[in-house]
């Protein structure tokens, strides 16, 4: 057994302790917060500190947004952000990785609103980053071509502490997973309760897919080990992918100097030499 994954199945006990806790607090929206914390306290020790976490918004170049998120995973190191507070921060979608919708009850209905939440991060417009993009500053070219294959789509992922029977949920997936793009989709979903994850996947390969598309869904027993599967999941979606940062520059460009040109005082101009 893996020293690494062994140390992760470990977190599966305290997860749960820390969730019956939060059944104390009787105020559903300060059970809510509790809970995605708690989550949040789960992935932080694991990650390096080039991720960081938080909840917020992201918006897109052409000025979409997406919903408000409870977990956003982003680039802490060469990226950029708008804090608003303590764990609120707006980004723009080149900084972020994916989102985890955090629910303590997982139904019909709060499948269709976790789908619609995470499809509004996914539909942002980006421009493509490859594994030639050494950091999301920096893109490495051979005689000015762009080389490699996308490295960054999107994640999704539904957290579950509490869920209906598997074959509920999956029927209830089939019911409310209807979209034109089926790369809009959450990419796994957590059945913490039921020692289930609900991976997208081909059946005829029977190979799982991790942010793209796929033929369907399907459900793997995962047993006490849920947590450190869901862990290392999540880790190996960050390890393979790139980003491409925003370029302050052209913002720069554009904005202050272009539509500022004007007003520009001229008659104060002083020469250097």
């Amino acid at each position: 057994m893996d020293y690494f994954l062994e140390t992760l199945k470990l977190s599966t006990k305290r997860i749960a302790t820390d969730f019956e806790a939060t059944k104390q607090v009787w105020h559903n929206a300060s059970a809510g917060m509790l809970r995605e914390k708690v989550i949040k306290d789960i992935l932080k020790p694991y990650l390096p500190d080039c991720y960081g976490i938080s909840g917020g918004l992201c918006y897109d170049y052409e000025e979409n947004k997406s919903r408000q998120l409870d977990i956003i995973l982003y680039d802490s190191l060469f990226s950029y952000r708008l804090p608003f507070g303590s764990d609120f921060i707006v980004f723009p979608c080149e900084s972020v990785y994916g989102n985890i919708e955090v629910k303590t009850t997982l139904n019909k209905d709060t499948i269709k609103e976790s789908i619609e939440n995470i499809a509004s991060l996914k539909r942002l417009k980006r421009k493509d980053a490859t594994e030639f993009d050494i950091t999301p500053h920096l893109e490495l070219t051979i005689t000015g071509q762009h080389l490699g294959t996308k490295k960054n789509n999107y994640f999704g992922v539904v957290f579950s502490y509490q869920s209906s029977e598997v074959e509920t949920i999956m029927k209830n997936l089939s019911e409310c997973s209807k979209p034109d793009d089926v790369s809009l989709l959450p990419d796994m979903f957590i059945l913490l309760d039921k020692h289930t994850i609900v991976y997208k996947a081909d059946k005829l390969s029977k190979n799982i897919n991790l942010c793209g598309s796929a033929e369907g869904y399907v459900p793997i027993f995962t047993g006490e080990d849920t947590l450190a599967y869901f862990l290392i999941t999540i880790l190996a979606i960050l390890y393979g992918s790139h980003l491409k940062s925003i370029n302050p520059g052209s913002i720069f460009v554009s904005d202050i100097i272009g539509n500022n040109k004007k007003s520009a005082n001229w008659s104060l101009f002083i020469p250097l030499k």
